[in-house]
């Protein structure tokens, strides 16, 4: 993935941190409503969409408690390689899934391209099975007598 533009943000100082601090943790969540919230920078204001107010809202909560924040922009399309990187895979392993249709592609000649967000809603679907997993083995061995009372 190609990231065309960066913006790399230093970590704060002390009542930089707590003004952001009282913002980034003061707000609803933009997400619940799911309706476009208005932002304004200086004399300009705009209506953005609630999930670009949230990754706004995660900015200033990252930088309020200390830690530096870098925001890059990502390609809309990627190769499999590029894809294997972000899914913590192997190109093969990305070949394979594109072949057997988990992740749709269109081909560049003989080079599959990937949609970012195919690849992003993978790793979505990915995570979410695996932690549905998880609680069903909890769940398992909770019913099995596996842990303590004390859990």
């Amino acid at each position: 993935m190609t990231i065309t533009r960066t913006h790399t943000i230093p970590p704060g100082d002390g009542d930089l941190r707590r003004s952001l601090a009282g913002l980034a943790h003061g707000t609803d969540n933009p997400a619940a409503s799911g309706s476009p919230v208005r932002i304004s920078i200086g004399g300009d204001s705009a209506e953005v969409p609630a999930e670009v107010a949230v990754a706004l809202r995660d900015v200033l909560a990252l930088f309020a408690s200390g830690r530096g924040v870098a925001i890059g922009a990502m390609d809309e399309e990627v190769t499999t390689g590029q894809a294997a990187s972000m899914l913590g895979v192997s190109r093969t392993y990305v070949c394979r899934l594109v072949d057997d249709g988990t992740i749709p592609c269109r081909y560049a000649g003989t080079h599959r391209r990937l949609k970012t967000a195919d690849v992003l809603a993978y790793a979505d679907r990915r995570r979410t099975a695996r932690a549905r997993a998880l609680e069903e083995m909890v769940s398992i061995g909770a019913d099995a007598g596996l842990y303590d009372d004390d859990f």
